[in-house]
Order: structure tokens, then sequence, then C-alpha cells
């Protein structure tokens, strides 16, 4: 994140999150960039929550332990052909990070239940 302190965003925030803040207002801009949210599994609509959360500012932690196969192309946009095999968490990470560079994007790999 490139807030500049927890009372105002930087000028490069005001920039990039201009029509947000206009529609609620740096406040609410601000504790947004500060929520982590978890969103598990990348298919279907969550690949376009997460797309929505990130570009909004909101940082993200994906889970999904599930190895890539070729029906995950239908609905997860952020895997290339070359990743069947792979862990759909994993191969999606560098791609949602390409969304915003002032949002924070984890993965986590491990199922749900080894989760603490």
């Amino acid at each position: 994140m490139s807030s500049t302190s927890t009372t105002e965003l930087s000028e490069k925030d005001k920039e990039l999150y201009d029509r947000q803040i206009r529609v609620w207002g740096v406040e609410a801009q601000m504790r947004m960039q500060s929520c982590f949210v978890l969103v598990s599994g990348l298919h279907g609509v969550n690949c376009e929550v997460i797309k929505n959360l990130v570009l909004a500012g909101i940082n993200v932690m994906i889970q999904d332990d599930r190895n890539i196969e070729m029906m995950d192309y239908g609905s997860n946009y952020f895997i290339g052909m070359n990743d069947v095999g792979k862990t759909l968490a994993s191969s999606s990470l560098d791609n949602i990070k390409l969304l915003n560079n002032n949002t924070r994007v984890e993965c986590e790999i491990r199922p749900l239940k080894n989760l603490d």
C-alpha cells in the first residue's frame, strides 16, 4: 500500500482511486485499503470478486489447493495453458498482482481444513 499515513492518502492513491473516492469518500477508501480479505476457491464468480477487490485497493489472500485441470480455463482468466497440473492459487497469483501494484495479494495452497 502506498498510503502516507493512517489519516491521508498519497497523491498517487488519490489519482488511482479518484472515482471511488468521489463515490464513498477518502475515509472509506482508506478503510478499504487497510482490509485483508480471504477468498477461497479460484473458480467462477470468485475470480471476478478477486479482480474487483484488488482493483478497488483491497488486500486479498487467495486460497485454493486444487491443481489446474482443463475445465478451469473456462472460469479462471488468471491462468495460462502451460499451468496445467500446478496449483490454482500459485499460478493465478502473478496475474492478479498485475491488476494493482498498490494492493497486497498473497496465496495459500494448503486446504482450508489445515489452516488455523
